[in-house]
């Protein structure tokens, strides 16, 4: 009985440290904190549950860190609570710096260039009380109407 429970053990062990992270963190180094909370009212799925960052202040042993955010009081969390930080991302709408010459903004063709003269005239003209009709360019002589909800719309 006592060997089936060792051999089970140590298979069991053995899958847990497949999928163990070997996390370390200095002093100093920023870490989100895992803290998944039910806040009453919200979704669970569409909550967050990564909190932080937060600034590694001691390491007390390999497995637990003393952890700090601005002026609060400093959390002993284990480390597989923690994820490292690596500072706010990059993006590019985000970014006021001018674009590179010959972008792929300038190949993007304008939208009414390549638009039919006969549909050009039936957008731009007086529709009175017409309806809007507009011609496809894939098939010249199929006319799109309206949905039956838009027939009271009123182009201005």
């Amino acid at each position: 009985m006592r060997s089936k429970l060792r051999t089970a053990s140590c298979a069991m062990k053995e899958l847990y440290d497949r999928c163990m992270r070997d996390a370390r963190y200095a002093e100093g180094y920023r870490v989100w904190l895992h803290n998944p909370r039910c806040r009453r009212g919200l979704s669970l799925k569409l909550q967050n549950p990564w909190e932080g960052p937060y600034t590694v202040v001691v390491v007390p042993s390999a497995v637990t860190y003393k952890i700090k955010r601005g002026h609060k009081w400093a959390l002993v969390m284990h480390a597989d609570r923690l994820w490292c930080y690596y500072g706010p991302g990059s993006f590019s709408w985000g970014s006021d710096e001018p674009e590179e010459e010959g972008s792929a903004e300038e190949d993007v063709p304008e939208v009414m260039e390549d638009v039919p003269k006969e549909v050009e005239e039936a957008v731009g003209g007086d529709a009175g009380d017409s309806q809007l009709v507009v011609e496809t360019a894939a098939h010249p002589g199929l006319h799109c109407r309206p949905p039956v909800y838009l027939r009271d719309f009123e182009l201005s």
